[in-house]
């Protein structure tokens, strides 16, 4: 008898859940009619909107970071499980910092789920974040998949043909749109490539000093350039040890630097302890933006992928000349 009970007991849960699962997908605002896109990070979220373009009624496309708040952090609801378990495609970093959407995927009740992890798409190109190379050599050479891949105009082209090449799967009609769309798009981060190429050439000298956080390795790697940081990748440290600015500073007399740089959400204290410590005391610090944590404010009021890395070479470049 306690068997049969217990028999009835996990049915009605099993009832219970799909029936909150059903008045989820009518409340989460999802149009069962367009095809369903979600997105871990602003860039994707981006891309999307640019390669759908004129067809962008065909398409539901869901950023779950549109609060604000960073991949680093993010901690997935319940009404995003249920989003992610019913959209036909998911696009993700594909780092540590998303294990959580493997198992969200692997229960979706859409079998035909399309999924793109970008740290996949870039293969044997994806870069371990690197222990050692920031200007204290006593670091241990360990580490993981540097996350930050779209911070590489290189890298987004990629990316897009990928994205674009899906889009295409699902709405086959407007194959040919997206593809045309994307190679636009692309012509256009192909142009700004182009002048991160020239304005390096040119540069007064080819390294970067970041008294900060350091989640721009591809950007770095792309072009040949060198860095010094306080901070591998995104770490959430905050406070940096006395040699950390010592050498920092020390780096900055040494190669003449007239630049120090920041990362979004930075309180700049580093950098204005690092700059007091310098011979002359002149740097300016200037601000770099990871894109990481692009809120719905910022969207609306016409933030773009594109916008975001023009401001960063033009950052970049400043730096460098």
């Amino acid at each position: 008898m306690k068997t049969v009970f217990k028999a009835i007991y996990l049915l009605l849960c099993v009832v219970i859940v799909i029936s909150n699962a059903s008045c989820a997908n009518s409340s989460n605002g999802m149009d069962n009619d367009k095809i369903s896109v979600i997105c871990t990070a602003f860039p994707q979220y981006d891309w999307v909107r640019e390669i759908a373009g004129e067809r962008l009624e065909n398409f539901e496309i869901i950023l779950l970071t549109d609060n604000g708040i960073d991949m680093h952090s993010y901690q997935p609801t319940v009404d995003d499980i249920i989003k992610i378990s019913d959209c036909d495609l998911i696009i993700s970093v594909g780092g540590s910092s998303e294990k959580w959407v493997e198992d969200a995927v692997k229960n979706s009740s859409n079998p035909d789920v399309h999924q793109i992890k970008l740290i996949e798409v870039l293969g044997e190109k994806a870069l371990f974040t690197d222990f050692a190379h920031n200007c204290d050599d006593e670091h241990d050479h360990t580490g993981e998949y540097d996350e930050h891949v779209w911070l590489s105009l290189k890298n987004s082209m990629i990316f897009c043909e990928e994205i674009a090449e899906n889009m295409a799967e699902l709405d086959s009609d407007n194959a040919e749109l997206y593809d045309a769309n994307c190679r636009n798009y692309i012509e256009q981060l192909s142009q700004l490539d182009l002048s991160v190429q020239e304005g390096v050439e040119s540069a007064d000298h080819s390294t970067l000093l970041f008294a900060d956080r350091f989640p721009f390795r591809y950007f770095i790697n792309d072009y040949g350039l060198e860095y010094c940081a306080a901070f591998d990748g995104c770490t959430s440290d905050s406070e940096a040890s006395f040699d950390t600015i010592f050498t920092l500073s020390e780096t900055i007399n040494k190669l003449g630097l007239d630049t120090v740089l920041t990362v979004d959400g930075s309180d700049g204290k580093i950098a204005q302890t690092v700059v007091s410590n310098t011979k002359t005391k002149n740097q300016q610090i200037l601000l770099l933006e990871s894109i990481q944590s692009v809120s719905r404010d910022e969207i609306d009021n016409g933030a773009t992928y594109l916008s975001f890395m023009q401001s960063n070479v033009q950052t970049i470049l400043k730096a460098l000349h």
